[in-house]
């Protein structure tokens, strides 16, 4: 059975990877959340690659977390 571990009032819905881990973190903590948790949560997005989805389709091409590009 899955089951919400967090929840968290956000008004970033469709990209919630890209809000700053510093910010989610104060969140997470405030709610009880393990250390060990948010840690994760932050290696996670930082080290995924996105692609965009649009009507056409979704991309080929992605982007990701850089020190020049620092998305969320």
């Amino acid at each position: 059975m899955r089951a919400p571990m967090v929840m968290a009032p956000k008004d970033a819905t469709g990209c919630f990877d890209l809000i700053r881990a510093e910010f989610i973190k104060l969140i997470q903590d405030s709610k009880g959340v393990p250390p060990s948790t948010t840690t994760a949560k932050a290696l996670i997005t930082k080290n995924m690659k996105r692609h965009v989805q649009t009507g056409n389709g979704i991309s080929k091409s992605s982007f990701q977390w850089t020190p020049e590009n620092n998305i969320g």
